[in-house]
């Protein structure tokens, strides 16, 4: 069958959007970020290098395995047989069963379901994890319309609002101190670790079935289409490690002591997004003018809940502390008598040694009100990796405690329509070391 150039086009686009999707894992996800906040001002070199590690050899894997059929047989055959055997078996068992796979699935459960739900057994979560994946996977014909047309754009969109928002409300200023790593090296290091030469070596198959089935039977056309949809590819890659990179850069001044790498992605996405617990939605537009109105009247009352480290003196009571927002474009408050009055109301649910669960109504909705009083009180939230004291940086730190331990619980209101006393509870918890789980009921 003949193609014309706008389908030809549309299958570029197509196949390029999933040879992205299918290089971008878990890797490529947590290494840029990682890598901008380690070479801070150099961020933009690391990145090149990255880049270069990943995105540019895996392009040169595919050009290469087109030209032998798409098996890496055939592209192996000029090596002895038992040394492509070799080879080729410890490529794909680096691609899948011993490496790539399972990070997929450990990132996917650290960042994803963690944070929302500490108690999920990862056995569990492994199990409906991979059975997803062979449901969605189980025609291989299928699997790059699926992903190019559908989770790709979504993922794309997804990095795309984090990125927006990062530059235009950066969580911090990137570091102008060198870098205490060879910074070109991490880089290529960090590339050549997405593993992404590997699984460009199992994908290739992959994608030359697809084009042909697509109706390209002649060499010459698959190679054009495959060429092409790899540049789309390598250009997707190009801007998202860019975005990742810059993003951990304006992380670089935060004192965020030994996150990991899937925390550090956590951690920048609940800056940037803000954490919670309890949203509430309105269905049509006369009810949000009421919620609304509600809103500015003081009829909702919102109640969340935070471990701190240390504890107030007293089991309930008020704190009155102005909020000023500091220059630069930073999201950073401040206690400033030039700053919005802001009020909060807290109660003790419960003491340990070194920490406490608190009970915390926002009188006032100031960015950052929670937090900032919390520590300007003496008495931090654990984890929060902006306002701390040094104790409890380093209690959070002793304990593998990221991100920081506030969500919203719960929300009072009367009904917009019934007039009815309404309350919507959230089963989300914070961590507190001294005990499991916490929630306040």
């Amino acid at each position: 069958m003949q193609k014309n150039a706008k389908s030809s086009l549309k299958d570029v686009i197509v196949v390029g959007f999933a040879m992205f999707a299918i290089f971008f894992g878990a890797g490529n996800l947590i290494f840029p970020p990682y890598l901008g906040m380690v070479s801070g001002q150099e961020w933009f070199k690391g990145f090149l290098c990255f880049m270069i590690a990943d995105a540019g050899l895996a392009v040169m894997t595919v050009l290469a395995m087109i030209r032998y059929d798409g098996t890496v047989w055939s592209m192996l055959r000029r090596l002895s047989k038992p040394a492509a055997a070799v080879m080729a078996t410890v490529a794909m068992l680096c691609v899948g069963p011993l490496l790539c796979i399972p990070r997929t699935c450990a990132t996917t459960f650290e960042m994803g379901v963690l944070p929302l739900f500490p108690e999920c057994s990862p056995w569990l979560f492994g199990a409906l994890f991979f059975g997803a994946v062979f449901i969605l996977t189980v025609r291989p014909s299928a699997v790059i319309d699926i992903i190019g047309k559908f989770l790709t754009p979504a993922l794309l969109l997804t990095l795309a609002v984090l990125f927006v928002k990062g530059v235009i409300h950066p969580i911090g200023t990137i570091s102008t101190a060198a870098p205490a790593v060879n910074v070109a090296q991490e880089g290529l290091l960090a590339g050549y670790q997405t593993m992404d030469v590997f699984g460009a070596l199992a994908i290739t198959l992959v994608v030359v079935n697809t084009v042909k089935e697509k109706g390209y039977s002649e060499e010459k056309l698959r190679f054009g289409v495959i060429s092409k949809s790899s540049i789309v590819a390598a250009l997707g890659l190009f801007f998202v490690y860019c975005a990742l990179s810059f993003l951990g850069a304006t992380s670089s001044e935060l004192e965020l002591g030994a996150v990991n790498q899937a925390g550090l992605v956590v951690t920048i996405t609940e800056l940037l997004l803000q954490r919670f617990g309890v949203v509430l939605l309105a269905k049509n537009a006369y009810v949000h003018e009421k919620f609304r109105l509600l809103h500015q009247s003081g009829g909702i009352k919102k109640t969340y809940a935070a471990c701190v480290f240390g504890a107030p003196e007293a089991d309930a009571g008020t704190i009155e502390l102005p909020v000023y927002k500091l220059g630069g474009g930073s999201l950073l408050r401040a206690v400033d008598a030039r700053g919005q009055q802001a009020v909060t109301e807290f109660s003790v649910q419960c003491r340990w040694t070194h920490t406490a669960l608190l009970a915390l109504h926002p009188v006032t909705g100031r960015t950052h009100q929670l937090r900032l009083h919390c520590m300007a009180s003496g008495f931090p939230i654990l984890g929060d990796p902006q306002y701390h004291s040094d104790a409890s940086r380093a209690f959070s730190e002793r304990f593998g405690i990221c991100p920081q331990q506030l969500c919203a619980v719960r929300l009072e209101f009367c009904h917009p329509i019934t007039g009815e006393a309404t309350c919507i509870a959230s089963k989300q918890r914070v961590r507190c070391p001294e005990e499991t789980a916490a929630t306040i009921g």
